[in-house]
């Protein structure tokens, strides 16, 4: 394995307590659930559908209706993150739903679902697939089909308006593969990156990121050297981004794939800006999310 010269604060820099991460529901028994009443579920049932079109739809609308579909900060950060990641995409996709069947909602007991709001869970068996036609003449990657099959969580935020706060991807609830951070940065000779989110994607890791070039010049990552590193040691893999140039004076959300770290240990995102003043390094220790997934809370954040 290569190793690379880490900034020292890298081995000893501990997460602090303004620091969290939100991390699964813990499981509900099925002495939580009732029948919704009537009225509850036909207006569950239509909110779950207007989401898996919105869902659809929204590399048209710039994910505009998906984010009025959904409550909650996992969802709410999911529905924006996505909306960056069309958009990063060059050229147009266009998106298509399949509903099968949306089951028949049943209501979630407060008092062992944790939530201050009324919430149903419903099963879905659906599926939404995007085709991509890049700019230029380019080859289109395959066409993309997620499965929704599976429970669908959804909250009531007002009378008779319910919005969904947990899904099943690809088999997975949302919630165990996507963990939103907050108040994780760190930054250097102008240049300042926060972490928003982490993706297990299998053998690979998503980071969104939002950088900031506070330099006087554009900069840009260099993505052989940027690495998952764990007790100080990169995890061998070359890193892939959406990040191009990024120009003085903004602002840019994007994402950083990374091989996954596959034993314990402290992961840290090490990543190498390049601009007209030379590199910027810049080492970001953060919670491993398998920690939250092994150890569930019901409060859904870990600080």
């Amino acid at each position: 394995m290569r190793r690379l010269v880490l900034p020292p604060m890298l081995a000893t820099l501990a997460l602090t307590a303004c620091v969290g991460i939100s991390g699964p529901r813990a499981p509900l028994a099925s002495t939580a659930l009732a029948p919704a009443p009537g009225i509850e579920e036909a207006t569950a049932r239509a909110a779950a559908i207007g989401f898996i079109q919105a869902y659809a739809q929204a590399p048209r609308d710039g994910g505009r209706a998906l984010s009025a579909a959904v409550d909650g900060p996992l969802l709410s950060e999911w529905a924006h993150w996505l909306a960056v990641q069309n958009s990063h995409f060059p050229g147009s996709i266009e998106g298509a739903a399949t509903i099968t069947s949306v089951g028949v909602p049943s209501t979630l007991d407060p008092s062992k679902s944790g939530s201050d709001q009324p919430e149903v869970l419903l099963d879905v068996q659906a599926s939404v697939s995007f085709t991509y036609s890049p700019a230029a003449g380019a080859s289109p990657p395959p066409p993309q089909v997620r499965s929704l099959n599976g429970p669908m969580l959804l909250a009531e935020v007002g009378p008779g308006e319910w919005r969904v706060r947990d899904f099943t991807r690809d088999g997975t609830p949302l919630d165990l593969t996507m963990f939103v951070y907050t108040g994780l940065s760190t930054a250097k000779q102008g240049v300042t990156v926060r972490l928003a989110n982490v993706i297990l994607a299998g053998s690979v890791w998503q980071f969104g990121l939002v950088v900031e070039n506070g330099t006087s010049g554009p900069i840009h990552l260099d993505t052989s050297v940027t690495a998952m590193v764990l007790d100080g040691t990169p995890v061998t893999g070359r890193a892939q981004t959406t990040f191009g140039t990024i120009e003085p004076g903004t602002t840019v959300e994007g994402f950083v794939s990374l091989p996954a770290p596959q034993g314990p240990g402290q992961p840290a995102v090490f990543l190498r800006f390049v601009g007209a003043g030379g590199l910027i390094d810049l080492g970001m220790p953060f919670q491993d999310p398998r920690q939250v997934l092994a150890s569930p809370s019901p409060s859904g954040a870990l600080g």
